[in-house]
């Protein structure tokens, strides 16, 4: 999607036989293209469009096996963060994978960490928050694992993956030798 002066909420995700793609902001090219502010939800070559908040989606838990999230986090403010992160995470199957990507935060590239912060001198209201708030903690207690994460220039991609119980290892009765 093209920038917009609006924030884009925009969660791409993916099931075997169905792509949806959900973007918050009505003003946003997938609106625009597929069905406009009028029409909420849209079929396009097999793929839905649905504007909904990442906050609130509007897609049935557990239905998902891969969802996207596209530099959405740094628009938010931090309460919205969590319950996006929930709102995701209720969204995947059992051991589906959720992949973030947005920008580098403080402490990813210690160069960088100075001037990071700037940023949010061009209409990023949530930027500062966003820089220090620990996103592995927020999807963890969403209930996700981190698998892998990558930083390139200003952008970094996590990747979680929502834990399937009937395949969890429990390590409750481990006794370790003394």
């Amino acid at each position: 999607l093209s920038p917009e002066p609006s924030p884009q909420r925009e969660l791409r995700s993916a099931s075997q036989d169905s792509v949806s793609e959900s973007d918050g902001a009505p003003s946003s090219d997938a609106a625009r293209t597929h069905g406009g502010d009028d029409q909420p939800t849209t079929q396009v070559d097999g793929t839905s469009f649905v504007q909904t908040p990442a906050e609130d989606l509007d897609i049935p838990s557990e239905s998902m096996d891969i969802v996207y999230s596209n530099y959405l986090f740094h628009e938010l403010p931090s309460d919205v963060r969590e319950k996006a992160a929930k709102e995701l995470s209720r969204a995947l199957k059992p051991g589906g994978i959720l992949i973030l990507t947005d920008s580098v935060q403080l402490g990813d590239r210690a160069s960088m960490d100075a001037a990071l912060g700037n940023f949010g001198d061009f209409n990023e209201p949530y930027y500062r928050d966003y820089i220090e708030c620990d996103l592995g903690s927020i999807f963890e207690n969403a209930g996700l694992v981190c698998d892998y994460k990558a930083v390139s220039s200003t952008t970094k991609s996590l990747s979680f993956r929502k834990q399937d119980a009937s395949k969890a290892v429990s390590y409750t009765h481990l006794t370790l030798p003394t």
